[in-house]
């Protein structure tokens, strides 16, 4: 699975294959990595091509604390998959104030949860995709009005097509 690391406003792709004793591929360098806990409250041991660290790791608000060797780091991660969606579905400023939601992926509209002229929050759910027997739900990146639904449910839809125009404000 691959993943996305932000340390010290430097962002990292971490590629992790394999189970117990992993093999990663950080910034397109291969490893041999082990993480294993070695106590309770978030004491791991890190191996990284032999050469052996003892860290404490701990999650808080959606990211990551890191202590290894006396330095502490932030660490934000995000998966392949939420780091695509949220790619895909953040809106674009298009001219006028208006916004133009995409989809993220083909699939198929599952539900369309707004009607135009609908007041919409920034994160209220606007459509669900169905695609590849998995519900995605698709959310506003803005605040607004619904004006245009150019999607139905039931509809076919490419990665990329519009499904609906918000108007921001």
């Amino acid at each position: 699975m691959k993943y996305f690391a932000s340390i010290l406003d430097e962002e990292h792709e971490i590629l992790i294959t394999g189970d117990e004793e992993s093999k990663i591929v950080l910034d397109r360098i291969p490893r041999e990595a082990r993480l294993r806990p070695i106590g309770l409250d978030g004491i791991c041991s890190l191996i990284i091509d032999n050469n052996s660290f003892q860290v404490f790791v701990r999650k808080e608000e959606g990211s990551y604390f890191v202590s290894i060797n006396g330095r502490r780091y932030r660490v934000a991660v995000q998966d392949e998959k939420k780091r695509l969606l949220q790619a895909l579905i953040k809106t674009e400023d298009e001219q006028g104030g208006l916004v133009q939601v995409k989809a993220p992926m083909p699939g198929l509209v599952a539900k369309i949860m707004v009607q135009d002229g609908q007041q919409v929050n920034k994160g209220d759910s606007l459509v669900i995709i169905e695609a590849m027997k998995m519900e995605n739900e698709i959310r506003s990146g803005t605040r607004g009005t619904v004006i245009q639904i150019l999607k139905a449910k039931g509809d076919s839809v490419d990665k990329g097509a519009v499904l609906l125009v918000v108007e921001q404000g």
